[in-house]
């Protein structure tokens, strides 16, 4: 994507397999981390959270950035040191936050851009919808209940004792 906006893209993945590396353009720097702090106006985080990716943007990850940085993290708000990150935002070392991940101290402040988070793809949301729609068709087949429907507005009969006539 960075690409297609004409920027100069730089990369670090320390688990990069050989393979994976030659599907990468050449565009692409690839270069280690420290190297890729210092360069970059826009960090971009694509981390899993686990043991050893928690909390690893704090004060000293934030001080090996470049000056005025955006900080971009979509993947979790937990590889993220809060505090750290305010501090830097406060002193200008940080120009922006954006994340979709922000802890109430960050709401409403100057630097933080917060979004919504979209989790369509998690494991959990992909529960939770098999699980709700379950729960309307069987609302509609036990009670006529419609919700969330497409191309039917949303009716919901009570319950009824007795026969009930739907026509639609």
């Amino acid at each position: 994507t960075g690409r297609a906006l004409d920027m100069d893209v730089y990369g670090n993945d320390p688990f990069l397999s050989v393979e994976h590396a030659l599907q990468l353009s050449r565009a692409v720097h690839v270069v280690n981390l420290d190297q890729l702090l210092a360069c970059a106006d826009i960090v971009s985080l694509h981390v899993p959270l686990m043991d050893a990716t928690r909390g690893m943007v704090n004060a000293d990850y934030l001080a090996r950035m470049k000056d005025g940085a955006v900080l971009l993290n979509f993947s979790r708000g937990e590889l993220v040191d809060s505090d750290a990150v305010l501090a830097a935002l406060k002193s200008g070392k940080l120009r922006r936050y954006v994340t979709d991940f922000p802890t109430d101290d960050m709401l409403c402040t100057e630097g933080v851009i917060a979004l919504p988070h979209l989790g369509a793809s998690t494991p959990e949301s992909e529960d939770n919808c098999a699980e709700m729609a379950a729960r309307q068709i069987v609302d509609y087949l036990t009670r006529g209940a419609i919700v969330n429907s497409v191309n039917y507005p949303a009716c919901d009969p009570g319950t009824t004792a007795g026969p009930r006539l739907c026509v639609l």
